[in-house]
């Protein structure tokens, strides 16, 4: 069974700045981001809290 997710205020930061980021950066072209932005947005996680989200969820 997965772990459920903690949500503390640092990391709900920077989850919002990393998704603010890729808006800023064109990767929501409609109402929802792209492949792309997606992609970033899992990679800037892991790179600013050293946690993997699993890919099924």
């Amino acid at each position: 069974m997965t772990e459920k997710a903690v949500w503390d205020d640092a990391h709900l930061k920077k989850l919002i700045d990393i998704f603010r980021e890729e808006v800023e950066n064109g990767n929501r072209p409609i109402s929802y981001l792209n492949k792309k932005g997606w992609k970033n947005v899992l990679e800037k996680w892991e790179a600013r809290t050293g946690k993997k989200y699993p890919k099924d969820k």
